[in-house]
């Protein structure tokens, strides 16, 4: 014999719902990890750094040995470097979060709309 219960069937939320609150929860959690390494970042090492980099020397050096080519993926390395330490991780963690929030806002609302073709769409 079955347990009869009375509770009323579990409903599903739609997708793009699902999307949206993920979008908002993405956001929110990724601005507020950026404003906490901002407070708590530390610059210091990084002007030393970039004071050791950018010298002439330096910067010769590499070009004897690699070309101009090997000059250009230095600098390339040494900016995308510089964005994962200090204050300018705040800034990358913010324009991530806001990326990956706008995408899955963005993937909720072309999910709701109807397709055009649809013959449910009482639009017409």
């Amino acid at each position: 014999m079955k347990a009869h219960t009375d509770s009323p069937p579990a409903t599903r939320r739609p997708l793009h719902i699902v999307l949206y609150r993920c979008a908002a929860v993405i956001f929110a959690l990724g601005l507020t990890g950026s404003v906490l390494v901002y407070l708590f970042a530390d610059d210091e090492t990084a002007d030393i750094e970039r004071q050791v980099t950018s010298a002439k020397m330096y910067q010769h050096n590499i070009q004897l040995t690699g070309g101009r080519t090997a000059l250009y993926a230095t600098r390339f390395n040494e900016w995308f470097a510089e964005r994962w330490h200090g204050r300018q991780l705040a800034y990358t963690m913010a324009v991530i979060a806001g990326t990956m929030a706008a995408g899955c806002f963005l993937f909720g609302l072309l999910i709701s709309s109807p397709l055009p073709d649809d013959p449910n769409d009482s639009r017409s």
